[in-house]
């Protein structure tokens, strides 16, 4: 029988409620003879995790929270053995949010247990851990990028904090986004501030940006690569009216790039950042001036799209930059309709002929005469119809506008509209229902909690579409949308 000695080790502890929780785990042989044991692996499923405060207990075992990540249950019914010397120890690192969730404020004692046999069993003294009240004050979603598999979907949020104002950033799981991946403490800043999180088009990223203005064109940014080390970087664009149309992309080289704009329209330029900082922008005047109505894009051969509407809402413009290019391409005009243009969005699909990628526009108008939505599909290389439109009479539905929309894992776009009175309703695909958001969520839901949707991944065991939202600036809640 192994005499086996199990270690825990809180990095933090005292955190904010939401915030991640890391934690590491040493198993060692501490007896006189060589043991072989079954090792640490959520493969291994060896691990449960203890959380308790004021009499109430939270366990976890490895299993239970693999399964949270909603690809299902994963298990090696025979795993490798890990053989250790009298002294030599196996180690493991984690985040304990993503075992249990937000943890809501109080002092609690966590521990952890190691079963690999009847034989071979370990525990470890409890620690004290401190979670603190959290103050979110804004929620700034990301894009969903290229909608891959498994890339995490992202979100920074601001914590007031005294005089000061913390970034986070949180990963949700793709395949199911009411699961925390991570939730990390970025950087601070003196005021209240817009924070951009990069999406990516490649999977996994070779580095996440955050990233928000400093004062006038100067923004600082944090990377995070791949291997978790940081990095603080100052990006400098051309002037000071220009700020990021959607998410920044984080791109195969580990540099970042974005399409930035003027409120106005007047001025819009692609900015490409590298690993170091150094930053190269392409400026031009977009012909007609940009509307409110923006998106864009970059595609799996990192070919850069912008759209937008026309100031009048009645025609939708692009211009691209090719792959190495040093300038963008022409503007052009690929769309127009006797409607008006209330959304639009851009998007990496695949085309069901030919399974090539392709970048399609999801365009949004109404007919405000005959309360009628229209939802079009175009290939933004062509202008041509990527799926055969799809107009719903909506009465009173000329009063909203849209909030948030998320791509369903079938290919379908959902949206999260507002009334004038702020309250809001969801539509799912096809826009055949407006679904009020009220008691089950928050009473009442209004556009000032700053809630966003994340549908699940292609790649999940149960789909769904995820409703995030500041509640009463006290925590931010992750609630799945009956279906």
């Amino acid at each position: 029988m192994p005499e086996l000695a199990l270690e825990l080790t809180l990095p933090q502890n005292r955190v904010l409620s939401g915030a991640s929780v890391p934690f590491s785990l040493t198993l060692t042989n501490s007896g006189t003879a060589p043991a072989s044991v079954k090792g640490l692996g959520d493969r291994e499923g060896t691990i449960t995790l203890f959380a308790e405060t004021g009499g109430t207990l939270r366990k976890v075992t490895q299993h239970e929270m693999v399964g949270l990540l909603g690809a299902g249950h994963v298990h090696e019914r025979n795993p490798d053995s890990v053989s250790l010397n009298p002294g030599e120890s196996v180690e493991t690192s984690g985040d304990a949010v993503r075992w249990f969730g937000t943890l809501e404020p109080g002092t609690y004692s966590v521990w952890a247990a190691y079963f690999g046999s009847p034989t071979a069993a370990a525990q470890t003294l409890k620690v004290t851990l401190t979670v603190l009240p959290a103050a979110p004050v804004a929620l700034f979603p990301c894009g969903d990028g290229a909608r891959l598999g498994l890339s995490p979907r992202r979100f920074a949020w601001l914590n007031k904090a005294g005089d000061e104002y913390e970034i986070y950033l949180t990963e949700l799981e793709a395949r199911r986004p009411t699961t925390i991946l991570s939730s990390k403490g970025v950087d601070k800043s003196p005021s209240r501030v817009h924070v951009y999180a990069s999406v990516e088009n490649i999977d996994p990223p070779a580095a996440t940006y955050v990233l928000w203005r400093s004062a006038g064109p100067v923004f600082r940014a944090v990377r995070f690569n791949q291997a978790g080390a940081v990095s603080s970087l100052e990006v400098t664009l051309p002037d000071g009216s220009l700020a990021p149309v959607g998410s920044p992309w984080s791109l195969e080289s580990g540099s970042m790039a974005m399409w930035c704009a003027s409120s106005t329209g007047e001025r819009a330029a692609f900015v490409q950042v590298d690993a170091a900082g150094k930053t190269r922008a392409m400026s031009f005047d977009p012909s007609p001036v940009m509307g409110p109505c923006r998106a864009s894009c970059i595609d799996r051969k990192e070919a850069a799209h912008l759209i937008w509407s026309s100031m009048d809402h009645a025609a939708l413009y692009a211009v691209t930059v090719p792959p190495l290019a040093d300038a963008p391409g022409p503007c052009r005009k690929i769309w127009t309709t006797s409607h008006r243009v209330l959304h639009v969005r851009l998007d990496v699909m695949d085309h069901e002929e030919t399974a090539a990628d392709v970048v399609v526009a999801t365009v949004l108008s109404h007919d405000d005469v005959n309360d009628i939505f229209r939802l079009e599909r175009i290939v933004l290389s062509d202008g041509s119809q990527f799926s055969k439109p799809v107009e719903v009479t909506q009465v009173g539905s000329g009063f909203l506008s849209v909030i948030g929309s998320t791509m369903t894992r079938e290919g379908e776009v959902s949206y999260l509209f507002a009334k004038p009175d702020k309250s809001v309703l969801v539509a799912p695909p096809g826009l055949a229902e407006l679904r009020p958001l009220t008691a089950d969520y928050a009473n009442p839901l209004t556009s000032a909690m700053d809630p966003f949707i994340v549908a699940a991944s292609q790649l999940a065991k149960d789909p769904g579409v995820t409703l995030i939202f500041n509640r009463g600036g006290a925590a931010i809640e992750r609630r799945v949308l009956a279906e």
